[in-house]
């Protein structure tokens, strides 16, 4: 798989730039929302209506963020897979001729 994405780099850079920096940011959001419902039940132990009604509603924004970021990320993988798939039937070809 390795030697197969060194392949893809020179192909698509910004696709492949901006499908890792989606998933930089996912894992960034979701590490705060972890820390986020962290936070409610502590909120909720102590009985902080207020802090929880606060994070609550960060951690929906933060859910929200989420899911568009997983809705721009699927027709990037797509694009690139077809790019991938294309380079390689060129590859294919020139290898035959």
């Amino acid at each position: 798989m390795e030697a197969r994405q060194l392949q893809i780099i020179p192909l698509d850079n910004i696709v492949q730039k901006r499908i890792v920096e989606i998933g930089r940011e996912i894992m960034s959001l979701e590490a705060m929302a972890g820390q986020s419902n962290k936070d409610i039940m502590d909120a909720s132990v102590k009985g902080d209506g207020t802090a929880i009604t606060k994070l609550s509603k960060a951690l929906h924004a933060s859910q929200a963020k989420i899911d568009s970021l997983f809705s721009e990320l699927e027709p990037l993988h797509i694009e690139l897979e077809d790019k991938t798939k294309e380079f390689e039937e060129k590859l294919s070809g020139i290898e035959m001729a």
